[in-house]
């Protein structure tokens, strides 16, 4: 694997799920549910990491 493809920081990745975590509660906000969004904001770390880091390169492979 080219190790210089999509090549992300981890302060890019730290940003990138900082905006997904405000886009999830703003997105919750607007469609007025209430509800417990542990599980899925303390998932974007994981998620964001796996795809921008890793899995994103493979699709261009």
């Amino acid at each position: 694997m080219n190790s210089t493809v999509n090549e992300w920081t981890i302060q890019e990745l730290e940003n990138k799920a900082i905006d997904i975590r405000k886009d999830l509660c703003t997105f919750i906000y607007r469609i007025g549910i209430a509800g417990h969004l542990g599980g899925e904001l303390s998932m974007i770390d994981m998620a964001v990491a796996l795809y921008y880091k890793y899995m994103n390169s493979l699709v261009l492979h």
